[in-house]
Parts: structure tokens; sequence; C-alpha cells
């Protein structure tokens, strides 16, 4: 049929293609024996299959024939890292400057011109996507703006569940792995949870939660980086290196929320590799951020979200977003939490 003629090839990764099609939807498609974990297309596709929520993309159609798995799916050309870069602009001081560089003294700082009414728009939409995934038992396990597209109507479509874990286990799985033995490399970069980056296998929900946090905190942030880019609460060092780390991502986490003693981090430390306590010992460093009295922990939560004062009520605000932090995954609040509390605040602006 006409509609599944190729136009062009929009990307290639290891992995898969994604062509432009004639009827302008895109299709995506995985060579099965060419994955490796925890890349699985079969149950990414069964998991779209399952979703019937707005804010996750649809599945238009679907084959399975010689060993290529196609996904055809409507064409969203702009993922959230674009959108929120569209909307840096005006040519301002950052106070950093003098600070900075020759380099980047050169130019000037752009300041994020997105209305906090659109952000809050956005960000309730992905929490609302995060919260479904959830309650149909679902970790995404690779939640950045990359993987989220947003139209010209500011809708928001969570996308590629390649690496997303089903604990309902609705077919067979690939790998192996188990609610008690999951594999622990998933994630990107900054939008890691730290649990992972300490090889916790019996991880769960939470690990998504960690990351709309990070995806939050560069949403609320007032200004580009100095090299242009849009910081978050968490550093791993790409925009210095040439690919970031996860040592200098977990040590950044530590500058911003303290260490954690092995008490109020017990994952950590009962299933956990031995690495915390060898390197950070058991104490903690008297600096963690659920130690401290709420104004400490409000003035963090504003420095590491600076538009925060920007919203009405933020203390309110601010407790939710401290709550996606705690490193204890008991403690750290649902996904249902934060779409409740972004629903509320998003009617407000």
């Amino acid at each position: 049929m006409a509609k599944h003629i190729p136009v062009k090839v929009l990307c290639t990764t290891r992995y898969a293609r994604i062509q432009l099609l004639e009827d302008g939807s895109v299709a995506k498609s995985v060579k099965i024996e060419s994955q490796c974990a925890p890349h699985d297309v079969e149950t990414e596709l069964r998991i779209l299959q399952a979703c019937q929520h707005s804010n996750i993309i649809p599945v238009l159609s679907a084959t399975v024939e010689g060993g290529i798995v196609k996904i055809c799916m409507p064409y969203v050309k702009t993922d959230l890292y674009a959108f929120m870069r569209q909307h840096y602009g005006g040519k301002h001081l950052a106070y950093l400057m003098p600070c900075l560089d020759s380099e980047a003294r050169g130019r000037r700082a752009q300041k994020n011109r997105l209305s906090m009414a659109r952000t809050m728009h956005v960000c309730s939409q992905l929490a609302d996507a995060l919260a479904y995934l959830h309650g149909l038992g679902v970790i995404h396990r690779d939640i950045k703006p990359q993987n989220v597209l947003v139209d010209s109507n500011d809708h928001v479509y969570v996308i590629d569940f390649g690496v997303c874990y089903d604990t309902a286990q609705r077919g067979p799985r690939r790998y192996g792995e188990t609610d008690d033995s999951k594999i622990p490399d998933v994630s990107t970069s900054i939008y890691k949870a730290p649990e992972l980056m300490f090889s916790v296998r019996n991880y769960g929900l939470p690990v998504d939660v960690w990351s709309l946090a990070v995806t939050f905190s560069q949403l609320f942030q007032r200004y580009e980086t100095p090299q242009g880019g849009i910081a978050a609460f968490v550093d791993d060092g790409a925009e210095e290196l040439e690919t970031g780390t996860d040592i200098r991502a977990v040590m950044s986490i530590f500058q911003q929320l303290g260490i954690p003693s092995q008490e109020q981090w017990p994952q950590v430390v009962r299933y956990g590799s031995s690495g915390f306590v060898g390197m950070f010992g058991t104490e903690g460093d008297g600096n963690y951020i659920f130690d401290k009295p709420w104004p400490e922990q409000l003035a963090k939560v504003e420095q590491l979200f600076p538009r925060l004062a920007e919203v009405s009520q933020h203390e309110e605000l601010a407790r939710m977003l401290l709550g996606m932090l705690h490193f204890d995954t008991q403690k750290r609040i649902p996904a249902s939490h934060v779409a409740a509390t972004l629903r509320t605040f998003a009617q407000l602006q």
C-alpha cells in the first residue's frame, strides 16, 4: 500500500532505523537478532499496544516479518530537548559571566523564555503518562527529554520503550530478567537513578521518578550553560569531557543532596555493590538534605530548580520535587502523587 512507502530515513541507530512514510507517519524497524541486552523490540511492541493514553505514542500498525519488527507511529518532529532549546532567547548576561572562560565570555547566556504555564502543562502531561505506565506495572527505564515528543500544540508523547521492563510479564522476557534481578545498566547519563549506579538489581518504578525529576530540573532552568546546553541538577561532565561518567554524576548528586548514611539508603547497602560503603563509609557526610530543617531544604530545591519561585504557592511544589529525590526508594514519592500535584498546579498557572 502506498501509505507504507518510505520517503526518507530520519535516523539510524545501533538497533533501529526510523523512516518517514508517504502518509506522514514514521516506521521504526528493528532486526530482532541484532539486539543486545536490555533492548527488546518485541516487549516494546507489546507494551505500546497495551497502552491507551493520550500522552503515550500510539501504534498505528505493526508487523513482524522476516525477523524484523516494524512499528508505525505518528510523526512528531520535535523532542523535548529541542523544544526547550527553542525557547531560549534574548541576550542576557548571566550572573556567572565573570567566572566564565574567554570563549564562553565572548557570547551572552540565553534565557529560558518558556512561560511557566506552558512549563507546568508539559510537566503535568509527563507525570500523567508515567503514572499511567506505572499503573500498568511498566518501568520505562529511559525517561529523558530525547524520549519525549512535543507537537505544535504542546502535546507531549512519551516514546521509545525499547528497554522497558514489564512487571506484569505480558510476554516472555528475552534476557531472563526477574523482578529481583534486573539489568542495572539502563537509563541514560544524568537521568540515571543513583541506585542504578551502585548496581541494585531489584530496583523498581522509582527509577523513572528520579529520571523525571532530572528532566523537570531542566525545564526549570533559568539560563543555558556556558556551552549552550540545558543544565540539570546532575552533572556527569559531558560538556567538559568527550562523554559523561557515572562516577562524575554520582559525585554531583552527593554534592547537591549530601551523602546518606547506610541506614538512610538500605537498598544499596543490602542489594547493591559494596562500592558505596567502601567509598563513602557508613555514617554519611552530615549534609544529607533530608536531615536538614525545612527552610534549608526549600533553599536547596530553589537552587536546583531555579524558576520554582515563579510558581504561586511554590512551597508545596518544592515538597513534591524534594520527595522525588529520596535515595531510599521506599520514600521516593510515586508517579501518581507527582501527577496529582502537578494537575493542581497546572490549573493555577
